[in-house]
């Protein structure tokens, strides 16, 4: 970041009063100019700028600055101003400044002779006041004479009385006078300023901060960067209130990332605002300076963390360690400073001056004070969010009360559904050390809501936990937290066992955890085929456990047994009566985090079953209430299925946001969703879909696929997802062996659901490559498998690779059929492949009229969805034919792309361009272009605009 001079900004009232001055001292009309105003607002640089004006018009300038450190020796001041001049002249012109009336002020200068008279009576102070003043007569005969005098407030008592003298005797005269000061409110020396600053003979000109319009063309001059972001200005304004100093020091402190990110304004605090306001501070007269400084250093840390209130004076007095006169004294004089706000509740007139001197405070005092006022806000009963953010910073003390208030404020955050929140809190308990006999909770907390986190460190903790705890109850819940970090981690054997060890303990003991405990059990063992017939039993036991029972337990037991239904072989029909039964029992959301399996299993039951509509209500309304109660696993999983359900219905751009969210959601963490291998694989496919292949093959980069969970039930759908992009990407051969690996690996695992498999889409594609008999070979074997399940779209799907691998007449049957079975269905993709196929397959019959009206409506549907690829296939068939296929142009909603759609979304949740790009596989380039295009489209201005932009939809 290239930092120029800082410009004077918002100042012409300043210097327009300067060149006046100096255009009335050539005809001999003196001035006094007093620039009054605090700390850091340009007073010094008003003088320098007067300065600057005055010896190009050819004066002479005396310059003096008053000092704490001086304040109490007689004309200090007035000494810097003459003795440098004095020390430079001839004897001749030295002879000549101070002679007649001004030989009375010749002994200040006289140290030599030890001449110096600051002790005298009224009389003498008086004389000399008349000689100083005849000294500058003289010098101004000779040059018009510029006195310029900063700090004025600092001044001693004597060289405030030379001014005072002055300032009436000024007329007729080629002499200016500038001073810069403070106010000042007690003492001879607040006297005598308010007399100056009350004279008729003086101008007073107040400098003011900057205003926000006034900021931004500071941070241009200064950046040397026209037109700077509005946010960030907003940012610097709000940080420094305006004020130059302040502003010029943030500017050279700030990162260069904070143009691009004005928040992190907010965490700058330079080291050289809070050395210049302490040094202010020590400038006061004892006891008064200690107080402010330690009153400062308080407030910093109250209103460093003061969040949800700001801070109470009592409690800034008592982490001060002052009394409430002493702590009233200097809150009064921090105000008349400008370092506090003037008016309630006490707080820093500028966060900037807060931030910097927190950020700088000794680590020692910062310890102390943290401590202090952790006491006092909780003594004073503030709530535990206002009392937790400073203990934490703090290092482990073994102070049980820290780590009880941290534990406390652990389970409170894990009790509002925030394990983001309780995770840091219950290890900062854990380090205090907190009490032993509180370490088994603490430790079931913190893992289990590592695990909502997806925090690798979960499985560690809850073992901790369970080593550590006796209780059998709470030994179940901690073992089916683990449970879903091994399942996660495909340690099924693991999990399984102990599931089973912990229910053998809990038997007798609570029916709740024990029924809890039994369907955790045949979740479990439903995921391997060499565990599927425990499942069974265990699932005949729960079935006959809970009959006649509703509630969240027998939800579950009923979705299992709908879900069980459906992979060992049951038709549709029975699969969706049983699903309708468990809708029956109650609420499918039950705790603890992860209590949405029943939606989960019977949505995917119904979309299975060709019930996609019911299958989406169902997963909205799911997740709707899960991510209201906080369960953050539960939403993740939801959201993975609920992207899967909309590829299904042919909605690519909602498919591919919900599968980026999902995904996002648990990127980079140790702890992968269960619902991965369904956000990836629709992610993977809507982008195939799409034509965007290239970008599929790097989702499928990012997740990995190793052959070691290639053959898993749970990652199936990732293999089948690879499979189809391999197809897409003209590698026929390594596709049809993956969705046939899959298809295999679905059959160990004990089903043969055509609904699930991928066979059929592998017979269409061994058709496509010319190997016909194995391809009609194994669609026959589909298409009765699909007729006993009885549902259109697995029928069709089977008809296609029929129709494909037959050919001619026979194959032109069965694709007939397929497109009659799904016209009035919701899986709009799959309509469209139906379509293309049979119009494909009657061009090439020599049947182009009837071919015709087929692709076209193939056409329609795949502009619609987005479907790139089938629109292209469908262009090339109608172009074989001679007919050119129109794309009409659509604005709203309804006429976004796939991708506007899925970054309009994206942008509509609140993330930000990075981030979807990152979420997307895109550049931000691309992301800005997309937002743009759907802005036309939409016919809306901004982000802001865009949630009820597509809401209309």
């Amino acid at each position: 970041m290239r930092l120029e001079r800082g410009p004077f900004v918002e100042r012409h009232g300043e210097f327009e009063a300067i060149d006046t001055a100096i255009k009335h001292c050539h005809v001999g009309d003196g001035q006094l100019l007093i620039f009054e105003g605090g700390l850091g607002l340009g007073k010094t640089a008003l003088l320098n700028e007067a300065k600057k004006r005055a010896i190009d018009e050819g004066f002479v300038a005396l310059f003096a600055r008053g000092s704490e450190f001086e304040a109490g020796f007689p004309y200090g001041v007035v000494r810097q101003l003459f003795e440098p001049w004095l020390a430079a002249a001839s004897q001749e012109e030295r002879d000549a400044v101070l002679s007649g009336p001004a030989r009375l002020a010749a002994p200040l200068f006289e140290y030599a002779t030890g001449a110096v008279a600051t002790g005298a009576g009224p009389e003498q102070r008086q004389a000399v006041l008349h000689g100083l003043y005849w000294m500058c007569v003289h010098l101004a005969r000779r040059a018009p004479l510029l006195i310029l005098l900063d700090d004025l407030h600092w001044a001693d008592v004597a060289s405030l009385q030379f001014l005072h003298y002055m300032e009436g005797r000024l007329e007729g005269h080629a002499i200016v006078v500038c001073a810069a000061t403070e106010s000042v409110d007690s003492g001879q020396r607040a006297d005598i300023n308010q007399a100056l600053l009350a004279s008729d003979a003086a101008r007073l000109l107040p400098v003011n901060a900057l205003s926000e319009d006034g900021v931004r063309a500071f941070v241009a001059g200064t950046l040397a960067a026209p037109g700077p972001d509005d946010a960030f200005v907003r940012a610097c304004y709000a940080a420094t209130g305006g004020n130059p100093f302040f502003l010029r020091e943030l500017l050279a402190d700030a990162e260069a990332t904070a143009l691009h990110d004005p928040r992190s304004i907010a965490r700058t605090g330079p080291r050289n605002i809070a050395r210049v306001v302490l040094r202010r501070l020590q400038q006061l007269p004892e006891p008064l300076a200690e107080h402010t400084t330690r009153l400062a250093r308080a407030l910093a840390v109250l209103d460093a963390h003061a969040e949800l209130a700001l801070p109470h004076a009592a409690h800034v007095a008592q982490v001060a360690e002052l009394d409430a006169a002493e702590a009233a004294d200097a809150v009064s004089t921090l105000m008349d400073l400008g370092i506090v706000h003037p008016q309630a509740p006490l707080r820093f007139a500028q966060p900037i001056v807060r931030t910097a001197v927190y950020a700088h405070l000794p680590l020692p005092y910062r310890h102390r004070a943290h401590a202090r006022a952790a006491k006092a806000l909780h003594a004073a009963g503030a709530p535990t969010a206002q009392v937790v953010p400073l203990l934490v910073p703090l290092p482990p003390s073994g102070d049980a009360w820290t780590a009880g208030v941290l534990a406390a404020a652990g389970r409170e955050a894990l009790e509002a559904g925030d394990p983001a929140a309780a995770v840091p809190l219950l290890r900062r308990a854990l380090n205090e050390p907190a009490p032993a006999a509180d370490a088994p909770e603490l430790l079931a907390g913190l893992g289990g809501a590592e695990l909502r986190m997806r925090d690798p460190e979960a499985l560690a903790h809850l073992g901790e936990a369970l080593e550590v705890t006796d209780d059998p109850v709470r030994r179940a819940g901690i073992v089916i937290d683990m449970s879903a970090a091994l399942i996660a981690a495909a340690r099924y054997e693991d999990a399984l066992g102990l599931l089973q060890g912990v229910h053998a303990e809990v038997q007798g003991r609570d029916r709740e955890v024990e029924l809890r405990l039994h369907s955790e059990i045949v979740k479990v063992a439903q995921l391997t085929p060499h565990t599927r017939p425990l499942a069974m039993r265990e699932l005949s036991v729960l079935d006959r456990t809970v009959v006649g029972e509703d509630g969240a337990t027998a939800a579950l037991v009923a979705a299992q047994q709908t879900f069980e239904t459906l992979i060992s072989g049951g038709a549709a029909d029975q699969v969706v009566a049983a699903g309708e039964r468990a809708l029956l029992h109650g609420p499918l959301i039950g705790p603890p985090d992860g209590g949405a399996q029943a939606s989960w299993l019977i949505a995917l039951a119904f979309a299975c079953c060709d019930r996609l509509l019911e299958a989406d209500r169902l997963l909205v309304d799911a997740l709707r209430e899960s991510e209201e109660r906080g369960l953050h696993l539960a939403t993740e999983d939801l959201r993975a299925l609920h992207a899967w359900v909309r590829l299904q219905r042919g909605m690519l751009a909602e498919a591919e946001t919900d599968g980026s969210l999902a995904l996002g959601s648990t990127e980079g963490a140790g702890v992968p969703a269960m619902g991965m291998p369904f956000a990836a694989g629709a992610l993977i496919d809507s982008l195939v879909a799409q034509g965007q292949t290239r970008i599929a093959a790097r989702v499928i980069d990012r997740c990995g696929l190793g052959a070691d969970i290639s053959r898993q039930p749970p990652y199936l759908p990732l293999v089948m997802a690879r499979g189809r992009l391999r197809i897409a990407q003209g590698d026929v051969e390594a596709g049809v062996d993956d969705l046939l690996r899959a298809a295999d690996a679905l059959r160990e695992w004990g089903t043969d659901c055509p609904a699930l498999s991928p066979e059929a889409e592998a017979a269409a594609a061994l058709a496509g490559i010319g190997r016909t008999a194995e391809a009609a070979e194994l669609a026959a074997t589909c298409l009765a498998a699909a007729r006993r399940f009885g549902t259109p779209r697995t029928i069709a799907g089977a008809l296609i690779a029929a129709g494909l691998a037959a050919g001619g007449r026979a194959g032109l049957r069965h694709l007939a059929e397929a497109v009659a079975l799904l016209q009035d269905g919701p899986a709009a993709l799959e309509r469209c492949r139906a379509l293309v196929e049979y119009g494909a397959a009657l061009r090439e019959q020599g049947r182009a009229e009837q071919a015709r009206p087929v692709l076209r409506q193939a056409a329609e549907i795949a502009e619609a969805s987005g479907a790139a690829a089938l629109g292209k296939r469908v262009r090339l068939e109608l172009a074989a034919m001679g007919v050119r296929a129109r794309v009409p142009s659509r604005t709203g909603v309804s006429g976004l792309t796939p991708r506007e759609r899925s970054v309009s979304a994206l942008a509509a949740e609140g993330k930000r361009n990075q981030e979807i790009a990152h979420m997307l596989f895109v550049t931000v380039k691309t992301v800005e272009w997309h937002l743009g295009q759907a802005y036309r489209k939409l016919g809306i201005a901004s982000r802001g605009e865009l949630r009820d932009a597509l809401a209309r939809a």
